[in-house]
């Protein structure tokens, strides 16, 4: 996530120049080479070797040393709360943790912050806003029935299915109040300069936050699972130089990893995402090096909808991944400007300042 991961490799590679020849794999996204041959040395390098759960590791573990954990079930067991389920073996949980990160920093891991390696990179501070506004009922029908649905829902499976739902529905229900939010609060009249990056999930919240930032007559890009390689390039291009395009609206899991978009210095989260990985891996796109500007978050979220279910998730998942020392960013370092804003949602919210948009109207707890 911009810590310079790839000088590294270079470096890596060098060193261990007679044994090649060399097999890189990477995302698709930063893909440059291919090379289909054993190898004799094997380097992953990850700013989020697990976006969640300590389950995982076990695939990365294997590849570099098989004989330290050579049987998957007993791994689950032991460090990822292993058990037979309903339908098939579960292995979602976190147990022995401090063993875990023990092992893996003394075996597999060599693990560097960005505090560490990059000291002059400016601050990242984060902070989390409330929509209220009237928009906010546009779909209210249908998110009020996937609401419903997830309360009602008995069994784990189910829950799930209609949580799934209960997100969709969250999205588009937002999606107009997010996107006046970003023209009203970044690009008023006589509003200093500055370029935003939006990040969003479903592909009608994208449509929705583009369409009404085009009506503004304001420039912009998108990139989403549609966009062609040579396509994305040209528009991260034109992110980057070109002055006159100030917001550029992005899928998480397709814009979230592999692109530098340092121009910004402000990042917009319409949506949640079920893995906190992701949402750091999209907060760094502008956050890493060559950022020479301080970087400015929001997380806009909504009452009463599927950010209640999953804002304390996220910060669960964070707090797993802390104790097995694979991350140190449990949202907790954001400057406090007003603690438990509403107590419904608790967790991760807490340590976020908090601005509250306009009134709550008659149909906010839906």
């Amino acid at each position: 996530m911009g810590l310079g991961k790839t000088i590294q490799a270079l470096g890596i590679m060098q060193y261990f120049k007679a044994d090649w020849p060399l097999l890189i794999v990477c995302p698709s996204s930063v893909k440059f080479a291919w090379l289909n041959k054993k190898a004799l040395r094997v380097i992953l390098l990850s700013g989020t070797p697990a976006l969640s759960r300590p389950v995982e590791l076990f695939s990365q573990i294997r590849i570099i040393d098989p004989k330290i954990f050579p049987n998957f079930r007993d791994f689950a067991i032991r460090y990822c709360d292993g058990k037979q389920g309903r339908f098939s073996f579960e292995a979602k949980g976190c147990t022995n943790s401090t063993e875990l990160a023990l092992i893996l920093t003394n075996n597999v891991m060599i693990r560097r912050l960005k505090k560490d390696v990059l000291g002059d990179l400016p601050e990242k501070r984060r902070e989390v806003v409330f929509l209220h506004d009237d928009s906010i009922t546009m779909g209210i029908s249908n998110l009020r029935s996937a609401k419903a649905a997830y309360n009602g829902a008995v069994d784990k499976e189910s829950k799930h299915q209609c949580l799934v739902e209960y997100y969709h529905e969250t999205g588009i229900a937002k999606a107009k109040s997010v996107a006046t939010h970003i023209v009203n609060s970044f690009f008023y009249d006589d509003a200093p300069r500055r370029k935003v990056l939006v990040f969003a999930h479903h592909q009608v919240v994208l449509d929705t936050i583009s369409m009404h930032i085009t009506k503004t007559g304001l420039r912009s890009i998108r990139i989403d699972g549609t966009t062609a390689p040579k396509s994305r390039e040209e528009q991260c291009r034109l992110f980057q130089e070109d002055d006159d395009v100030v917001v550029a609206v992005l899928s998480m899991t397709a814009a979230g990893v592999g692109v530098t978009l340092t121009a910004a210095t402000v990042v917009v989260f319409a949506e949640l995402h079920w893995n906190p990985g992701t949402l750091k891996q999209a907060e760094d796109r502008a956050h890493r090096v060559g950022q020479t500007d301080s970087v400015f978050v929001q997380y806009l979220l909504a009452n009463g909808t599927a950010d209640d279910v999953l804002w304390p998730l996220i910060q669960r998942k964070l707090d797993v991944l802390d104790s097995c020392h694979l991350s140190s960013d449990s949202y907790k370092g954001a400057d406090n400007v007003q603690k438990n804003v509403i107590n419904t949602t608790s967790g991760i919210v807490e340590y976020f300042p908090a601005t509250k948009k306009n009134k709550p109207n008659k149909d906010e707890q839906y």
